[in-house]
């Protein structure tokens, strides 16, 4: 099945930094068809219990030669194992795909997926036997055996692996680039890769070792290219993984729910990206959730999630999604949640004017410095640099000019050096501006004024002209404090403070009306000690 493409995919293309998406990720998804439990139009094939598993997109030989659009789902529904054909543009049942000569298996029809060329290929659930596919080169054709492979043992528990719950085809027959896919799964470690050099008419299996994997039934798998390439792996119950083609783990997707099972990659315009069937439980779900993986799967940066499909119960986890790049530059989904419907749609938002790489905020000395990084700009006029102060509403700050149009990497600093004393939270955001004046707001970023040390910093202003001052200190934990003002005969004239107070900057008022003009001394006293500074009345 083909997944790339040379336009620019209208997701939103940004980087990521620590754990969080740079910009706000809205869901932008047109539905162009749906037949759902939330719809009230479920289809039978579907069901509620557990019919339907599985399902593909393809550019498909309609029977005469030419080549047309369908969706594939293989289902029991009604007690027969079948491979039902849909009109991809509108969801229409258009029949089955021949079920002649398919046997054996628990499923003998679990899994359905279509090569770059439009080669059909479906294949059994296998659980203690023999996994099988077959073949289909037109929706009218007689299907062909060309895996019959007894799976290994991967748990080591005396029976062959669980095989077949969900498949991936890549690659073309013509080519004998055609590469199946599938994961042994309930504790198995063993991925099974299986390829042809016959145009496809039967394949030989190699044998990964990607583990550990979940005690699920279900685990997704789809490789990164034909043969022997890296191939992200999502099991039930835990986040979908990169692996390289060797098995070695490269990393879990950050911010992928641990609800999701098939996964799908695909390419648009030099960007990756990876679509998740999300089978609902903790947290919703029933739909399907995109995100993109271009910097790896550390640095992932969700794009948002397609509608529910319902709420029917769907423990087992089942279901399927499937990708078709356009050539516009968007990207349609196509996903079935067991028990719940089947669905189409076309992701809608243009991309940002801006690629951020990074964004972040620290504190130096009595300044916060925020630094970003932009991999390419689009007419971008520039950046406003908001603050909000302990959770107050954000006002803008600063302004850092834009490069207009560029595919260079870009890199920005603004020091904020006008930070009011006693804050003891500072956050920052970006809001981009275009040049015809469209805005994309950045997620916040928060830092923390909590004092290093204890100090005194005395009074302000100094010397004291006027009968009001105020006196500023720092606490880097909580503490007894008492805070008093002295004459230099050391007599007490005031005592401000005598108590606990928290860790932060602190600002007390002081009345210096009743005080004649001279030097007095401010007193900090602390649980770590006792500081002195000086203050000086001047009428």
């Amino acid at each position: 099945m083909k997944r790339t493409a040379t336009a620019v995919l209208t997701l939103l293309v940004v980087a990521a930094w620590c754990a969080v998406p740079a910009f706000a990720q809205p869901e932008f998804f047109d539905t162009n068809w749906e037949l759902s439990d939330a719809e009230g139009n479920l289809p039978s094939y579907i069901g509620t219990s557990y019919g339907a598993r599985g399902m593909a997109y393809g550019m498909v030989d309609d029977g005469s030669g030419t080549m047309v659009e369908r969706v594939f789902v293989s289902t029991n529904q009604g007690g027969t194992f079948r491979v039902e054909v849909l009109d991809a543009t509108d969801g229409t049942n258009l029949g089955t795909l021949d079920g002649t000569g398919i046997s054996g298996g628990t499923r003998t029809l679990n899994d359905v997926d279509v090569s770059a060329d439009g080669i059909i290929i479906a294949c059994n659930l296998a659980i203690n036997a023999n996994f099988k596919c077959y073949r289909w080169d037109s929706v009218t054709a007689t299907p062909s055996t060309i895996i019959d492979y007894t799976p290994g043992d991967g748990n080591s528990d005396g029976e062959t692996d669980r095989v077949g719950s969900l498949i991936s085809v890549v690659g073309s027959a013509s080519d004998n680039s055609l590469t199946v896919h599938t994961a042994g799964v309930s504790n198995s470690e063993n991925v099974y890769r299986f390829t042809t050099t016959d145009n496809g008419a039967s394949f030989s299996a190699g044998v990964v070792t990607a583990g550990p994997q979940s005690t699920g039934n279900v685990e997704g798998i789809d490789p990164t290219g034909p043969g022997s390439s890296s191939f992200y792996l999502n099991p039930a119950g835990k986040a979908p993984t990169l692996y390289d083609a060797s098995g070695t783990d490269q990393g879990a997707v950050q911010g992928a729910s641990n609800f999701t099972t098939s996964v799908r990659y695909f390419e648009v315009g030099g960007n990756a990206y990876i679509a998740l069937h999300n089978w609902g439980s903790g947290g919703g779900g029933f739909n399907a959730d995109v995100i993109e993986v271009t910097g790896g799967p550390g640095s992932a940066v969700p794009y948002g999630s397609t509608p529910t499909l319902g709420s029917n119960g769907n423990v087992q986890a089942n279901g399927d999604l499937d990708v078709r790049v356009n050539n516009d530059g968007t990207a349609t989904i196509f996903v079935m949640s067991t028990n719940n419907g089947i669905g189409s749609y076309t992701t809608s938002q243009a991309p940002l004017p801006v690629e951020l790489a990074g964004f972040e905020a620290d504190r130096s000395g009595d300044n916060v410095v925020l630094r970003w990084q932009t991999l390419s700009e689009t007419n971008n006029a520039g950046f406003d640099i908001e603050r909000s102060i302990d959770g107050g509403a954000f006002a803008k700050v600063g302004f850092e000019s834009g490069q207009g149009t560029t595919t260079e990497t870009t890199s920005y600093q603004f020091v904020d050096a006008r930070l009011p004393y006693g804050v003891s939270e500072v956050s920052y955001r970006l809001r981009q501006v275009d040049v015809d004046g469209d805005e994309t707001l950045s997620d916040a970023q928060r830092v923390t004024l909590t004092p290093t040390e204890v100090s005194l910093i005395g009074s302000v202003p100094n010397p004291v002209a006027s009968n009001q001052a105020e006196i500023r200190y720092e606490l880097p934990e909580a503490t007894n404090v008492r805070l008093s003002v002295y004459d230099l005969l050391g007599r007490q004239i005031a005592t401000l403070v005598d108590g606990e107070q928290q860790a932060k900057q602190h600002v007390v008022p002081f009345d210096a009306s009743t005080l004649a003009s001279g030097t007095y001394l401010i007193r900090l006293e602390t649980d770590r000690g006792a500081t002195t500074s000086k203050m000086t009345i001047a009428r």
